[in-house]
Formats: structure tokens, C-alpha cells, sequence
């Protein structure tokens, strides 16, 4: 306990005061801070003991302002962190099986506890790359947990904290780091799914470090790889749970994907995790068309599948970041103007030669049967190319030249000409708005790479 209150003293003493005004505030913030962290600490080494810190934590952190917060961001972590893991390693199946002398943390507790963190991230900005690798591998450990072992609540309520961590990663002051090829947010979201996260004024970036550019280089991208998954199994789960499964967890974890893949935003960094992705949205949609209830028939679940398939298809196979690859396609104009896309004449003209719908249907059915594997089985064969020349085993980079292109468009075709008609027809105005909004960013982005699939998104936008 000793060693918990010098640590409090030191994060939270650490301040310069910037006004009477301001410092004032900050001492009120931190005394009224203090007691729930010490119970919250206490509360970790004796679970047994009633958590009445955590509502009032979480109201205290709902009210205050992020500039407040801000400077005991470390102070308010520390606690939570130490019973975010007591409630992962008591759920845990392998530790439960190791040891017998775990102390129990109620589902109560642990679903409080994800509470005040969503909220402790949402305002406040995280103050190194090591702090961020601590607190992603702990929303990790969480997010692995079964449906067997951790509420619905709780495991929602982790990948909440994990998208309010995304969110406050912000551009940094250099003109030339790689973070301004990220996204804010989500390219096709409508402003009513997402709300801004409260932001700081002023960050001091004076360590030298770009948490932004760090999630998009080399070292991160085994942990942006490992949620991609994450967030797709969890959102597969729900779906095979049938009336059982949750509509929301769904939900949440297709817009928190979306938001991963805004913040990485660069074809490099996501190329090489195209396969598994797309044969999974693709997977999601070709459910979709049979189930008309349940988490798996969730319109909303759906609209969100819909627009992260193309987002992630728009960074990966965007025009501009594939034109070394693309000198076979371009005409002499792409590059030079703002026009570089073929003319609305020339749509019309495709429309005309369009096959007819039975024609069209017979394509559909030929495809159907390979479409949930045809990305991964053959894109990959590029990946392995580039490991052979000396990437190294464990690279997460991908060639895309005109071999790999020409490839994963034809690939991709096939799953959107298997998944894409049928959604047009859904019997939800929202998931036929979402495909429309979809193709229209496929059209503006990929008009180039999914050169294949235009005849069929014009046929049906």
C-alpha cells in the first residue's frame, strides 16, 4: 500500500501549473481521484470487498473535462490496469486449470472496470509507445477470452476500450512522419455512428514519438494482424450463436475493425492481411443473405460488414498507392488531373453492354461455390514470393506488383460478384443504402484494380 501511495504522489504531483485557475481544478480532480484509486488498488488484492469506487469512478471520469484528466491519466490507469488483469487471469480456462488459489473478480467488477477505462481512454491520450504496447497487450489477454468464460458486457465493453484507444491517436507536429497517411476515421461512416472522442487542445509530443506512425510500421503490424482477427471471430461468433448471440458485440466489432483499419490506412501496412479479411467479410455477407434475424441478420451488423469490406478494399487496391503496378491500366491522363476516371459517356456505354440478368446469375453460381476461398488460397502464393527474396520469415509486407494485383482483383471479383448482388435486393433500405455508398468509394478508389468487378457494380448501384 505504501508503494501504491508513492506512486499516486509521484504521477499525480507531477503537474506545472498553468493559472490559479487551472491548478485549482486539477488539485480538486486528483482528491477526489485519490480515494477511488486506493480502493480500487485495495479492491485487486482482496475482491471480496464491496466496489463502490467504480460507479463513482466512472461518474467522476464522465464529468470531467479531458484537460483535467489529463495529467493523471497514469495516476487512474495504474489501479485499473491491476484489475483488469485479476479479472482476465481469474476467467482465463488455462490459469484456472494451473492454480486453484486465483481470487475471484465478479462479473460486476470486471464489467466496471472495462467501463472506466473506455472512458479513461477516450479522454485522455496515451504518453509512450511502451505505454501503448502495455495497455494493448492487456486489452489482448482480454479480448481472447471465450464466450464460456467472460460476460457479454465485458467482452464488449474491451473492444469499446480498444476503439477509444484508436480513436486518440492523433496526428503528431512533423510534416513528414508517416502518420498523415492515416485516416481520422472511417472513409464511408455516416456521422450519426461515431462520435468525435473529446480531444486535448495542446499534446506534447516532445519525446519524439508518433504513437500514430507506430501502429502503422513493421513492429506493430503482428498486433494490428492478431485484432483483425480478433475483432472477425468475435463478430463470427455472435452470428453462429443464432437468436443467442449478440447483435451489439457484432456491431461493435465490425465499427471498431473499421476504425483500426482507418488509423493504420496505408496499402502497405494491410496488404498482406487482405485474404483472410476479405474471405471473412465475404463469409459474413453470404450468411447474411439467409438470415433475416438474430446477430447474424442484424441489419446494422450488416451496413457496418458492407462498408468495412470496402474501406479495407479501398486503402489495399486504392489507384494511387498501386500505381507502379498499375502501368497497364493507366490511360495518359490518370495522374495528371483531377479527372482521372473514364468519363460518365463511357459508363453509359458499359451499362449498354452489360450481360443480360440470367446471363449474370449463371456467372454468380459458377463462383459461388470457391468464393470463400479463393482470395487466401491464391494471394498468398505472392506473399510467399516475397518471403523468398529475403524478407524474412515473419514479414508482414506484400509485393504488390502487376502479377499480385491482377491476381487478388480477379480474386476479389469473384467474392463481390458472389455477395454483392444479392444484397442489393435486401429487404432493409439501410443495407441497400450502404452497398450504393460502397460502390460509389469502390468506383472513386479501385477504378483501376477492380477493373473486372465495374460492369457488376454498375449493374446494381
Amino acid at each position: 500500500m505504501d508503494m501504491a501511495e508513492s506512486f499516486f504522489r509521484i504521477t499525480g504531483g507531477s503537474t506545472e501549473s498553468q493559472g490559479e485557475g487551472e491548478e485549482e481544478d486539477r488539485s480538486k480532480i486528483f482528491l477526489q481521484l485519490k480515494p477511488y484509486c486506493l480502493e480500487l488498488l485495495e479492491l485487486s488484492q482482496n475482491p471480496k470487498k464491496h466496489a463502490s469506487s467504480l460507479p463513482a469512478l466512472l461518474h467522476l471520469l464522465r464529468s470531467s473535462p479531458p484537460n483535467s484528466l489529463q495529467p493523471f491519466f497514469d495516476y487512474t490507469l495504474f489501479p485499473l490496469l491491476l484489475l483488469l488483469d485479476a479479472a482476465v487471469d481469474c476467467r482465463s480456462s488455462q490459469n484456472k486449470s494451473e492454480s486453484s488459489n486465483i481470487k475471484r473478480i465478479s462479473d460486476k467488477v470486471a464489467e466496471g472496470v472495462v467501463e472506466c477505462l473506455e472512458e479513461l481512454l477516450k479522454k485522455c491520450h496515451l504518453g509512450s509507445v511502451d505505454q501503448m504496447v502495455v495497455v494493448l497487450k492487456k486489452l489482448t489477454y482480454a479480448a481472447l477470452l471465450s464466450l464460456s468464460e467472460a460476460s457479454e458486457e465485458f467482452r464488449e465493453g474491451v473492444i469499446k476500450c480498444f476503439r477509444a484507444l484508436l480513436l486518440n491517436l492523433i496526428r503528431c507536429s512533423n510534416k513528414s512522419c508517416l502518420c498523415k497517411q492515416s485516416l481520422d476515421l472511417p472513409m464511408l461512416l455516416e456521422t450519426r455512428d461515431l462520435l468525435m472522442p473529446d480531444r486535448i487542445l495542446k499534446l506534447d509530443l516532445e519525446q519524439g514519438e508518433c504513437l500514430l506512425a507506430f501502429l502503422q510500421s513493421e513492429a506493430a503490424s503482428a498486433a494490428v494482424g492478431h485484432w483483425l482477427s480478433l475483432l472477425l471471430k468475435a463478430a463470427d461468433t455472435e452470428a453462429t450463436r443464432g437468436h443467442r448471440g449478440s447483435a451489439n458485440l457484432r456491431i461493435e466489432a465490425f465499427l471498431t475493425l473499421r476504425v483500426l483499419v482507418a488509423k493504420v490506412g496505408t496499402a502497405d501496412a494491410l496488404a498482406f492481411f487482405l485474404p483472410g479479411v476479405v474471405s471473412q467479410f465475404a463469409k459474413v455477407l453470404h450468411i447474411s443473405k439467409a438470415m433475416i434475424s438474430g446477430a447474424a441478420g442484424s441489419v446494422e451488423a450488416i451496413d457496418q460488414a458492407i462498408r468495412g469490406l470496402a474501406e479495407y478494399l479501398m486503402i489495399v487496391l486504392d489507384d494511387e498507392a498501386n500505381l507502379s503496378g498499375l502501368n497497364t491500366y493507366k490511360d495518359d491522363s490518370f495522374g495528371h488531373n483531377s479527372n482521372k476516371y473514364k468519363s460518365t459517356t463511357s459508363f453509359l456505354e458499359e451499362l449498354r453492354q452489360l450481360p443480360l440478368k440470367a446471363q449474370s446469375k449463371r456467372v454468380l453460381e459458377s463462383v459461388n461455390g470457391e468464393s470463400n476461398n479463393s482470395v487466401s488460397s491464391k494471394t498468398e502464393s505472392g506473399e510467399r514470393s516475397n518471403l523468398d527474396l529475403g524478407k524474412g520469415m515473419g514479414s508482414f509486407h506484400v509485393d504488390r506488383t502487376k502479377e499480385w494485383i491482377e491476381k487478388t482483383s480477379g480474386h476479389v471479383n469473384k467474392l463481390l460478384c458472389a455477395t454483392f448482388p444479392s444484397i442489393c435486393v435486401h429487404q432493409a433500405k439501410k443495407v441497400r443504402h450502404g452497398l450504393f455508398v460502397s460502390i460509389r468509394g469502390l468506383l472513386l478508389k479501385c477504378n483501376f484494380t477492380l477493373e473486372k468487378s465495374k460492369q457488376m457494380f454498375l449493374a446494381i448501384a
